[in-house]
């Protein structure tokens, strides 16, 4: 099994990996607050996940298709919304995570983006309901996703 972290979808890689080995993150692992940086900021060090084992374990690469995807996919979330943490995922994914509200009364959305242009997205509410919403592309899927996600 990959070194990763599950969190309804094999998600993010472990930034101890990273330490462990002596090797640093990218300035966008694990992002967050809200979105001012432009999408090509927080994806320009995702090249260094382009190869096998980019995690000193068995990591999928993540291709260039996938970046663009991610990159897609950020250019349709609304402005002024709490920004995702954004993580490389072992699988090859690009991970996207909001924690919404206090820690007693939290919502949390949890996307993955690739392999290439797939998207696949869950929202866990307070009381730890989990709806799965269906698998999409980052073209008007992923818009209408986008909306479903955040109505409140």
């Amino acid at each position: 099994m990959k070194n990763a972290y599950r969190i309804g979808f094999q998600f993010a890689a472990s930034s101890s990996t990273h330490r462990a080995q002596g090797q640093s993150l990218p300035a966008s692992f694990g992002a967050s607050n809200y979105k001012p940086q432009h999408d090509q900021e927080i994806f320009s060090d995702y090249d260094a996940y382009s190869v096998g084992g980019w995690d000193g374990f068995e990591a999928d690469p993540i291709s260039r298709d996938t970046v663009f995807a991610a990159r897609s996919f950020y250019r349709l979330l609304p402005m002024g919304h709490v920004r995702a943490d954004i993580a490389p995922g072992a699988d090859g994914t690009i991970g996207f995570e909001w924690r919404i509200g206090s820690r007693d009364n939290r919502t949390m959305i949890l996307v993955d983006v690739g392999p290439a242009d797939r998207v696949r997205a869950r929202r866990v509410d307070r009381n730890g309901r989990s709806t799965v919403f269906p698998e999409t592309s980052t073209g008007m899927g992923a818009r209408n996703l986008v909306a479903e996600l955040f109505q409140e």
